[in-house]
């Protein structure tokens, strides 16, 4: 990771990487994050599709891919692609020889890919804590862990409140990277 942003700053543009889903997607805003950090220019290629920004990548057409790890595991795992660096604060325990973007250069870049579990507004507090009781008792379920470890997925099983404070903090980040890059909504 550090050669490629070496290379980067070395020649502004001569990087780049494919994002699935096109202008505005996750993985098209982790690049955006990675250049305001970096203090690089990249060259973004839009794909319409996660898998079709992979072949990109395994075809020579990109440099680099920000893909999930429970996705990409599989690839890695079959030497047919290389990880480069994880995007949490700490190495992820499926790929605990790779160095985090922090790690490897760029600090303060920290991304997690988050699923929640959500509800219509206006469901009755009870509700909502016993789903998520329930929703926590299956993540966090000891006979559980061996599949979500399987996948490269690692369950967290936080409460209502926590959630709400990861979006509102989600919701910061991503708006400063979105203003930074000048994306607008078409």
């Amino acid at each position: 990771m550090k050669d490629l942003i070496a290379a980067a700053k070395a020649k502004p543009g001569s990087q780049s990487w494919g994002s699935g889903g096109g202008i505005g997607s996750s993985d098209h805003l982790v690049g955006e994050l990675l250049m305001l950090l970096a203090h690089v220019k990249l060259l973004h290629v839009p794909y319409k599709s996660g898998p079709q920004a992979v072949n990109g990548l395994l075809g020579g057409e990109t440099t680099f891919y920000f893909g999930g790890i429970p996705v990409q595991l599989p690839l890695i795992r079959a030497g047919k692609l290389k990880a480069l660096a994880t995007s949490g604060a700490q190495r992820s325990p499926h790929l605990p020889d790779v160095p985090t973007l922090a790690e490897a250069g760029v600090p303060g870049y920290e991304v997690d890919v988050w699923y929640g579990l959500f509800a219509p507004k206006g469901t009755s507090p009870a509700l909502v804590a016993k789903l998520s009781a329930d929703a926590r008792r299956v993540l966090l379920d000891k006979a559980n862990r061996g599949k979500f470890d399987g996948l490269g997925v690692d369950p967290i099983g936080g409460s209502p409140a926590e959630f709400k404070g990861l979006l509102e903090r989600e919701a910061v980040k991503w708006s400063k990277v979105v203003s930074a890059a000048g994306i607008v909504a078409q």
